[in-house]
């Protein structure tokens, strides 16, 4: 499900001027004809940060505001980057992202655009959710969120982990869902001693789906595995025999609780993989009530593709901050 931009698609600014003729032309025009409109469409988001909260500054009118990933973006903002090591990256429509440095700055957002048609209630609701899942990790581990690495093979929570004690709070809820399908199973746990064994097996005929050993790391993806409609036991053990074991209720993916009428609409207008991180946060937020591993089988396969958001919520669903970090998606924002 990761999605990889084309080569060519993440643009440097290549001079401090805002844009082309047209464009400018273009955007007047939105804004002499449809004032109201401009002034709530976001042109945009905060795809990544590359560098310290000090190192940039974003001013929006009279205001400072703090960076956060997915902010959304609006006509009148004004970036600046102030250490020649930092970057940021914005999305900037369905398939263009634009990567600023203090080489090209102050970039103002008023001169630029394929804006996306949405009010920017999808987008406020994700910075506001990354913005706390950045301040969670930051608080409990002391480590920049965007300087931890995220992957197969790698302890996502090498700070919390206690050999004496195996956890996983992927797996907590009860029950979990996971949606039917030919898919992947990604999984995270914390603690114990390697290796490590996970298994999965379905209970209407004790079949086993998946028998993986000698796992040396916390984090672990399998090939994809027929997963039918029903009851499944999963389980991770580590070489003492500390073991975690969770009942699983494979469901049709309809009956799970994604994003329907103008919710749906709002995502169909952004890239997919911001849709697919937004969808992944939104089922994060439930996960109190079962739907964290779900979540996370959105979200890892773009953590392992290098996406800087899906890396933040895969930690926080790994290390188990989620639930008490995120709310769910809001209600639709009415459309006059």
């Amino acid at each position: 499900m990761s999605v990889r931009f084309a080569p060519g698609r993440i643009a440097r600014i290549t001079a401090p001027c805002f844009g082309v003729r047209q464009t400018v032309a273009a955007l007047l025009l939105v804004l002499m004809l449809c004032p109201a409109v401009a002034a709530e469409t976001a042109l945009g988001w905060i795809d990544a940060i590359h560098g310290p909260q000090a190192a940039f500054t974003l001013s929006r009118g009279q205001d400072r505001v703090p960076l956060a990933l997915f902010m959304p973006l609006f006509p009148g903002d004004m970036i600046e980057v102030h250490d020649p090591e930092a970057s940021l990256v914005l999305g900037l429509g369905q398939d263009r992202l634009v990567e600023v440095t203090a080489q090209e700055s102050p970039y103002g957002l008023a001169m630029v655009g394929q804006e996306p048609t949405l009010a920017g209630n999808l987008l406020d609701w994700a910075g506001s959710s990354f913005a706390a899942l950045e301040q969670e990790e930051q608080a409990s581990s002391m480590v920049s969120a965007s300087s931890r690495a995220y992957g197969e093979n790698v302890n996502l929570c090498p700070d919390l982990d206690r050999v004496d004690q195996l956890s996983a709070p992927l797996l907590e809820a009860q029950p979990l869902y996971l949606g039917a399908g030919e898919r992947p199973l990604h999984l995270a746990w914390k603690g114990g001693y390697g290796p490590y064994a996970v298994t999965l097996v379905r209970n209407a005929d004790s079949v086993t789906l998946l028998a993986a050993a000698d796992l040396r790391s916390t984090s672990f993806s399998a090939e994809p595995l027929a997963l039918e409609p029903g009851a499944y036991t999963l389980s991770i053990e580590d070489i003492g025999g500390l073991r975690v074991e969770a009942l699983v209720s494979v469901v049709e993916p309809g009956a799970l609780p994604l994003p329907l009428g103008p919710e749906a609409e709002e995502l169909a207008v952004l890239p997919e993989r911001v849709s697919g991180m937004i969808v992944a946060a939104h089922l994060a937020a439930l996960a109190s009530q079962g739907y964290g591993l779900e979540a996370f089988q959105r979200v890892a396969p773009l953590a392992e593709d290098e996406y800087q958001p899906a890396q933040v919520l895969a930690r926080a669903l790994a290390c188990g901050s989620t639930s008490r970090t995120l709310a769910p998606l809001p209600p639709p924002r009415p459309v006059e």
